[in-house]
């Protein structure tokens, strides 16, 4: 590569980029619109009245949740140090502003594990790579029960990350590389039965039951016959969703029986909710009792990356499902997206290929706000609230979640001197969804009071000067999940000088490891050969 011509070439596009924000600030007086409606408006001061009658008593409980992870290699063997921990804070309300107290410590969860290279070779042929998707799954399924745990004790929850992200990682990805096909949690005995391929398979799609589907498609129709005590009439449903529930009850015949005008669930297709909570159950059991059981071995079954990431799904879709049982309000604080529809106002209608760059949305609302004149910018903004996945284009088995998440961008701090990033929030509609007909937008309060929440949480303190113009509650949280990972870190450092100081180890690594090396620098060459054949 010629870096200097790349160089060349990155500063045309970042001058492309002011020239184009100016010109389009220029043009457009802010009048940003997204789907059919303007996207910026600014934001008043913090209003404390107003929240207090939206949440009806003087204080509420906050939870912010983070996770973090570390690998560690040691000779044959990873060591994967996992945490995930929630911090609670108490909201107060007075005339002027709202007033945090120090924070307390709310759940944890955290672990170490060994894993042996060859048990990486075995599912993945860069062992490296695996360690790394290994623990960064495992670290998403430790938040995802962390943050179910903390709504138990908290009325608003914080998280660091995209919740829509998190639905298509965690969800899409185990339907379209059917996973429940492959995976060992199959014949998993719970007090509810057997774990079978249709519980694995239906539940991935139990995050539709937080919609209001019209017309309905063939899982909601299922999930509304366990609702209703086994049977759901099929009158008025169209052509193709009969056709769909004929193909289930044709792959499940024990489980489904189609009638002319009903779907009958049997009492075993009843329980198969109750079948997955209960494996989330005992995967928490494990994690909390891991001195003494292996957390990657749940009961008889040891489990490996594919399960790992199932699991992550159903936690993820059980979380969400919490959260409107408890009318908890779920808020996510990402730090990247891109959205067309966005980017295309910003930008004019050029594609990303003429351009010569792509820029995650925040900083090209960064670049556009510091761009324009300050005098017409000079307080917090925000972008009003719009559904992340409106824009996609979602394939026949990937489930659409629209109307269950909003997206909006937000710009907490605006002065002559400071300017915050611009963030993206993400929350989980409580009035939006599991009702029909659906609250319409402008009746939902929580727009105006997660902006309200959000501007209070950014205010500066002096104790983290760090966090000026940020969401505190994550930064400290951030930080407090590290320091277990670190503490962690610091168990695994001295287990390895132990094994160090060792004499027998000693003596066995000067056996072992060089048969290892000639045995790699072998199968390299084999696979290699192969290759040419």
């Amino acid at each position: 590569m010629d870096y200097e011509q790349e160089f060349e070439r990155l500063k045309a596009s970042t001058l492309t980029l002011i020239t184009e924000s100016i010109e389009q600030a220029n043009n457009t007086q802010f009048n940003v619109v997204v789907n059919g409606r303007k996207v910026i408006h600014k934001i008043g001061s913090l209003r404390p009245d107003r929240l207090r009658v939206l949440m009806g008593k003087p204080s509420v409980t906050l939870g912010a949740v983070d996770g973090s992870c570390s690998v560690d290699v040691f000779g044959d063997t990873a060591f994967i140090s996992v945490a995930a921990a929630s911090l609670i804070y108490e909201m107060v309300s007075s005339d002027t502003v709202w007033v945090e107290k120090w924070p307390e410590q709310g759940v944890v969860y955290s672990f170490i594990i060994p894993v042996l290279a060859h048990q990486a070779s075995a599912e993945s042929s860069d062992s490296s790579t695996h360690f790394v998707n290994l623990a960064s799954n495992l670290m998403k399924l430790l938040e995802f029960l962390t943050v179910a745990d903390t709504m138990s004790i908290a009325d608003i929850v914080l998280v660091d990350g995209s919740l829509s992200t998190d639905y298509k990682t965690s969800v899409s990805t185990s339907i379209n590389e059917r996973l429940y096909k492959k995976t060992s949690l199959n014949g998993l005995k719970t007090g509810w039965g057997e774990l079978n391929e249709y519980d694995l398979l239906i539940n991935l799609y139990r995050g539709l039951d937080l919609l209001v589907t019209r017309p309905p498609n063939p899982f909601t129709l299922i999930f509304s016959a366990e609702r209703n005590g086994g049977t759901v009439v099929l009158d008025g449903v169209d052509a193709n969703c009969v056709r769909q529930l004929q193909a289930f009850a044709t792959a499940y015949p024990d489980k489904i029986q189609l009638g002319t005008h009903t779907l009958t669930l049997s009492q075993e297709a009843m329980k198969s909710w109750d079948r997955l909570t209960e494996t989330l159950t005992l995967v928490k059991q494990n994690i909390t009792l891991n001195k003494a059981s292996h957390p990657l071995v749940l009961l008889d079954r040891p489990l490996g990356l594919d399960d790992i990431d199932l699991l992550r799904a159903y936690a993820f879709i059980d979380l969400l499902l919490k959260a409107k049982h408890l009318g908890k309000l779920l808020i996510s604080v990402a730090k990247d997206s891109t959205s067309t529809s966005l980017q295309e106002l910003i930008y004019g209608k050029t594609s990303p290929t003429k351009r010569g760059f792509i820029l995650p949305d925040k900083l090209a609302l960064e670049v556009y706000s510091a761009l324009k004149e300050p005098t017409l910018i000079n307080e917090p903004w925000s972008t009003l609230e719009y559904d992340p996945l409106s824009e996609l284009n979602p394939t026949y088995n990937e489930p659409p979640m629209q109307g269950v998440f909003s997206r909006f961008y937000v710009q907490l701090m605006v002065t002559e001197r400071v300017r915050s990033d611009v963030v993206v929030c993400e929350r989980l509609k409580r009035r939006a969804v599991g009702v029909f007909p659906p609250y319409p937008e402008t009746d939902d309060p929580d727009q105006e009071y997660t902006l309200g929440l959000l501007l209070a949480l950014s205010q500066s303190t002096g104790s983290i000067p760090e966090a000026l113009g940020h969401i505190y509650p994550l930064f400290e949280v951030d930080k407090h999940v590290k320091h277990i990972v670190s503490e962690l870190g610091s168990i695994v450092k001295g287990y390895q000088k132990l094994l160090i100081t060792d004499p027998a180890y000693r003596e066995y690594l000067s056996i072992i490891k060089p048969f290892r090396q000639k045995r790699s620098e072998f199968e390299r060459g084999r696979r290699s050969w192969a290759q040419t054949r």
